[in-house]
């Protein structure tokens, strides 16, 4: 299942946050994401599925180095009419990012792994990239709200929601654990109440306690991850020339060295097939 935003849904998207109940929303959801993530000035982050910009200009004005990635070309012209050039923006697939290992500190993935085809190889390759920590936001599969968006995905089979693969906590967490130690993992949702009355309850669903819950719509969790370079093994023939030969010395670590591997002829494929658009 895979799920591209046409210019309908872009636009839609983009007048709902526009409206008192969406600014109520996203004021929670990224007080959640900030919390969790603790983001530094000056760190790279990509954004996986950044849609129109919101999360892409929430982390430039907090001093962050963005990258934007997204499949569907009307989000991204929108993504560049909201930031003009503070931001990269490349079209693609969250389950074949087009960047080095390890190429940038944080990675998120916010409302954009429910649409994917694969969510394992998504995550897999969020991790790949990701050299400090990643952060997934999710629709909440056991909150009220899951159960109000699947009714409306049900009636109207052209909604978005009916596009959509819901996540609960514990299924994240047994993704996550297979990947690195479960005691580095936070979490937290917000939206415990109806998002029409999100604005009226703002101080009440702002408070941590509250947000120590794991049935709200909105859920978020962030990991840290381990620094990796991916290796291939040598070809049989490059070990028999080896065999009986000393080993090479590994060049000595330098500070602010280049350590990520370097780019495969596919990856240079994918990403000058890819580009930065300019819209």
């Amino acid at each position: 299942m895979s799920f591209v935003f046409d210019q309908r849904a872009a636009e839609h998207q983009e007048a709902w946050f526009n409206t008192r109940a969406g600014r109520a929303a996203f004021s929670l959801q990224k007080g959640l994401v900030l919390r969790l993530l603790k983001p530094r000035p000056r760190e790279r982050i990509l954004d996986v599925g950044c849609g129109t910009g919101l999360y892409l200009e929430l982390f430039q004005q907090n001093g962050l180095n963005v990258t934007g990635l997204e499949p569907s070309l009307p989000m991204l012209k929108k993504a560049r009419e909201r930031l003009g050039h503070r931001a990269s923006l490349v079209p693609g697939r969250a389950e074949d990012l087009p960047f080095d290992d390890n190429e940038f500190d944080i990675v998120v993935l916010i409302t954009s792994l429910e649409f994917v085809e694969d969510p394992e190889s998504a995550l897999s390759e969020a991790m790949r990239v990701a050299q400090d920590r990643i952060f997934i936001g999710v629709l909440n599969s056991i909150s009220l709200a899951a159960l109000a968006r699947r009714v409306k995905g049900f009636v109207k089979n052209s909604s978005v929601y009916n596009q959509a693969r819901f996540f609960s906590l514990w299924k994240l967490m047994g993704m996550l654990r297979r990947r690195t130690d479960p005691a580095r993992i936070r979490w937290g949702s917000v939206h415990l109440l109806p998002p029409s009355i999100t604005h009226r309850v703002l101080p009440f669903e702002s408070l941590k306690v509250v947000q120590s819950n794991p049935f709200g719509a909105f859920l978020g969790i962030a990991a840290d991850v381990t620094y990796s370079i991916r290796t291939n093994n040598l070809p049989v023939k490059a070990k028999l020339k080896l065999k009986g030969q000393p080993i090479p010395t590994p060049t000595a670590y330098k500070p602010g060295a280049l350590t990520s591997s370097p780019r495969t002829k596919k990856q240079e494929k994918r990403i000058k097939n890819a580009g930065s658009i300019a819209l």
